[in-house]
């Protein structure tokens, strides 16, 4: 689950860079200002910047809540996810 947002997650700050190349991604906060610049300024970005959300909660879990077993199942959902990250970013 890890691997899987951090994967959306750079692709996305790669391409929040090339929409908004006048932000700062290097700050503690990059991982919300990917999210705002998407969500603002991409027309799919809400979208993406909503999974992208959803991705890094799960994340977290998996990485911190460590006596919270992740399923194989949401393991693989996560993977989806990225993918269809992947995939939305690769079209735009």
């Amino acid at each position: 689950m890890s691997r899987a947002y951090y994967a959306a997650y750079h692709k996305c700050r790669e391409w929040a860079s090339q929409i908004d190349p006048h932000t700062d991604f290097s700050t503690s906060t990059a991982h919300q200002t990917v999210k705002d610049v998407l969500r603002t300024e991409w027309p799919a970005g809400a979208s993406v910047a909503y999974q992208l959300h959803t991705l890094g909660q799960d994340r977290r879990r998996a990485d911190y809540e460590i006596w919270d077993q992740c399923s194989r199942q949401e393991s693989l959902t996560a993977v989806e996810i990225c993918e269809r990250i992947l995939a939305r970013v690769d079209a735009a």
